[in-house]
């Protein structure tokens, strides 16, 4: 493997040499890049670009065709089926020429099956299936023909093209107005009619929708029926799945809605807002996200949580279960932590990171910014003090009384009536006191 860097990352060359074959690459950024790869069952693959100018590249493989591509934008284009990144992205493209712009032919550009030109734009012809258009020049005039199509454009005042397979198209004052129809397809049987930004409507078997910018908008399905009136100032929609009737004012800032079963929702921008879901769930917000409030009823094989949270500076969980137990976790950063989990308490002072003692993180660096640490529990008997995170502990249950301190290069453990001194690390070891190891 042989790397050269000049300038780096400006300017490099790397080439690597294995059993399955050989790499090398080398560019001068922004300017230049080249790859060749040479595979050892006879493949290879290689590329130049001199941005923004010339771009070329070759993919051969034993038994297949070569593909290839060459372009000096925007004058020359030669591709035979290999796909382009540069200077636009093609994903199939056929064999295609150019010689820009006298003459020119691409195939399979764009969901277009062939695209020619001569003398752009004075004429350029294009076809999709059996439809074939001809523009002199594009894309000011222009005819479609052939296939069942039928049409013209004098662009952009005017253009319509009727066909029978794909669906009818106008435009007036291109992009303002627009008429489609549309034949097959997931939209088979709709129609757009618009005149941006004053007037747009679409018709669908299943949906209708109209707006006449600003005054009034409806959109209507047999689910819902929302309607619009001076938008984003009132809105009002009724629906039945899931069912619901709410109202909006300036849209995101003031918001109210009614649902089955005493179901409610407010909403005041960030300041005020609530969520009542019966049998479900409870949700408050005051100057979102400072003040929030969450309450979640317990269904099947979950408990009953509650949470409160004052941010930046007070977390609190809850969760209740169905034998009455209740853990819970406060947090008063970054002051403190205390809570419970079962038959265990636990108190920690300092807390830098709102999160809970099960987690990850609090098991693995908590110790690092904990200046006192507390834990006991009732049914075990454990009591565990610890100072300084890992510097002084001392732990006691019914049969077991330990206390440790530990420094640098000193460590000291008491188990017992047993005493251990470790200088350097432990090399040096010493016990006084109870059985020796």
């Amino acid at each position: 493997m042989t790397h050269l860097d000049l300038l780096w990352p400006l300017a490099s060359r790397r080439e690597s040499r294995q059993a399955s074959g050989t790499n090398r690459s080398w560019f001068l950024l922004p300017l230049w890049f080249s790859s060749k790869r040479e595979a050892a069952d006879g493949s290879r693959a290689d590329w130049k670009t001199l941005f923004p100018l010339y771009y070329a590249g070759t993919k051969a493989a034993p038994g297949t065709p070569t593909q290839s591509y060459q372009i000096l934008f925007p004058l020359w284009w030669r591709i035979n089926h290999h796909r382009l990144l540069f200077p636009f992205y093609w994903s199939e493209p056929e064999r295609s020429f150019a010689f820009f712009p006298f003459y020119g032919a691409f195939h399979n550009l764009f969901q277009i099956d062939s695209i020619r030109f001569v003398l752009w734009p004075l004429w350029v012809t294009s076809q999709r299936g059996a439809v074939r258009s001809y523009s002199a020049p594009w894309p000011f005039l222009g005819v479609t023909t052939r296939g069942g199509a039928s049409g013209g454009r004098l662009w952009p005042l005017a253009g319509y093209v009727h066909n029978p397979r794909e669906g009818d198209r106008a435009f007036y004052l291109w992009p303002l107005g627009q008429y489609v129809t549309f034949a097959r397809g997931p939209y088979k049987g709709a129609t757009l009619n618009m005149f941006l930004p004053f007037w747009f409507k679409v018709d669908h078997p299943k949906r209708h929708i109209a707006y006449y910018f600003p005054l009034y908008g409806v959109s209507r399905s047999d689910q819902r029926v929302s309607k619009a009136w001076l938008w984003p100032l009132f809105s009002h929609t009724v629906s039945t799945a899931p069912s619901y009737k709410k109202w909006n004012v300036l849209w995101f800032v003031l918001s109210r809605q009614k649902g089955p079963d005493e179901q409610r929702r407010f909403y005041l921008f960030n300041l005020l807002g609530w969520t009542n879901v019966p049998g479900k769930y409870v949700r408050a917000h005051v100057f979102w996200p400072v003040l929030q409030y969450r309450y979640d009823l317990p269904m099947e094989k979950t408990p009953e949580f509650e949470r409160w949270y004052a941010l930046p500076f007070y977390y609190s969980w809850t969760t209740r279960w169905e034998d009455g137990r209740r853990d819970y976790h406060r947090t008063l950063w970054p002051l403190a932590t205390w809570g419970r989990q079962g038959s265990e308490r636990w108190f920690r002072a300092l807390q830098l990171l709102p999160c809970k003692p099960e987690d990850g993180i609090a098991r693995n660096w908590a110790p690092l910014w904990t200046l006192y640490a507390s834990s006991s529990n009732p049914e075990t008997g454990v009591k565990e003090r610890r100072v300084l995170g890992p510097l002084y502990l001392i732990r006691r249950d019914h049969s077991l009384d330990q206390s440790e301190f530990n420094l640098l290069f000193f460590q000291y453990s008491r188990t017992g009536g047993a005493k251990k001194i470790s200088l350097l690390f432990g090399f040096l070891p010493f016990q006084v006191g109870g059985e020796r190891d």
